[in-house]
């Protein structure tokens, strides 16, 4: 299995990204460590859930304990950062990918007077729990030189979901931590058809950043904004799942506002992304950037989930797991000196 990780230096408009491709096999056992099979359950049933509009599933009593979970304790995030060179890694999968996000946020924070190199780790289907049992994944998130790192996952509407991305978050925690990172966690939404589900979504990724002293980046709660404002704003892309590009506009600014503290409001209604460009309606746009402005606004209220039941196996295998990354990290230099 090869993973593809695309690197945005600070660049001209007209640059061309440099694409890296990294062998994610762990070394030791020759075989992802994301292949474990409770965790592929764990996400097959997640995205099983939250992609297709099932109202349950009979007798299923599935969770994960994120107590047991050995993690260093969070720092407090840090200030946005400051109008020179900053990096941020997007770690997530296709909703990242779709219109390239990082790369529009990245053309964002230039046009708002900021110099940001950004860096994608995103493969389809993805969860966050595969890239924090992923050796590979994890010596690129450890490396010590990312300012945030915006985690991303799809809808995490039921409790199997959350528990996975609270777990998640707190296994890749530590190696952001290490240079001085700062965790962001990206909320998401739900699938056209199952817009009910927004604020399951919203307490999912709320949950995740308190547990991590992260930051949280409302960009579901921004579609909700825009919604407001306008119903017709089309931030659906065609398969009623991923965005637009209006909606991948609206989650940049939602980033830019959170990362660089300064208003969304204040940056130019066009916007040009390498050699194209994002062609909306001046109203649009406008429309766009207040409701980035407001979803930041808005005080996230701590969140307070019950516990599902405990998987005893996802217990014994968490610290297993942190074992095998922390011993393949330490071989696995090469990922990092490719990216310098």
């Amino acid at each position: 299995m090869e993973k593809r990780i695309r690197a945005h230096r600070s660049r001209p408009a007209h640059a061309s990204p440099r694409v890296l491709t990294v062998d994610v096999r762990d070394r030791a056992g020759g075989v992802s460590l994301a292949q474990s099979a409770g965790m592929r359950l764990a996400n097959r049933l997640c995205n099983l859930i939250t992609r297709h509009p099932l109202k349950r599933l009979p007798g299923l009593c599935l969770g994960l304990s994120v107590m047991s979970v050995a993690c260093l304790p969070g720092a407090p995030p840090t200030e946005p950062f400051a109008a020179h060179a900053k990096h941020v890694l997007f770690v997530g999968n296709s909703l990242t990918n779709t219109n390239d996000l990082p790369r529009v946020f990245q053309d964002l924070a230039i046009a708002g007077g900021y110099d940001v190199g950004v860096t994608t780790l995103a493969n389809a289907n993805a969860a966050l729990i595969d890239y924090a049992y992923d050796a590979s994944a994890m010596t690129l998130v450890g490396r010590g030189t990312w300012d945030f790192v915006v985690l991303q996952q799809g809808t995490t509407s039921v409790a199997v979901c959350r528990d996975t991305l609270v777990l998640a978050a707190r296994l890749m925690d530590p190696y952001i931590r290490r240079g001085g990172g700062v965790p962001a966690l990206m909320m998401s939404w739900p699938s056209a058809h199952r817009q009910q589900l927004f604020p399951n979504v919203h307490d999912s990724f709320a949950l995740a950043a308190q547990k991590v002293d992260g930051m949280f980046l409302p960009v579901g709660d921004a579609w909700l904004e825009a919604w407001k404002v306008n119903s017709q704003h089309g931030l659906y892309g065609g398969d009623g799942y991923h965005q637009s590009k209006a909606g991948t506009y609206l989650a940049a600014l939602v980033i830019y506002k959170k990362l660089t503290g300064k208003d969304a409001r204040a940056l130019p209604t066009d916007l040009r992304v390498g050699a194209d460009k994002i062609l909306l309606p001046v109203a649009q746009v406008r429309q766009l950037q207040e409701a980035a402005h407001a979803a930041n606004a808005s005080p996230v209220s701590p969140v307070v989930m019950p516990a599902t039941p405990v998987v005893a196996e996802y217990s014994a295998r968490s610290s297993w797991f942190q074992a095998k990354v922390s011993a393949a990290s330490a071989t696995q230099t090469a990922t990092a000196t490719q990216l310098q």
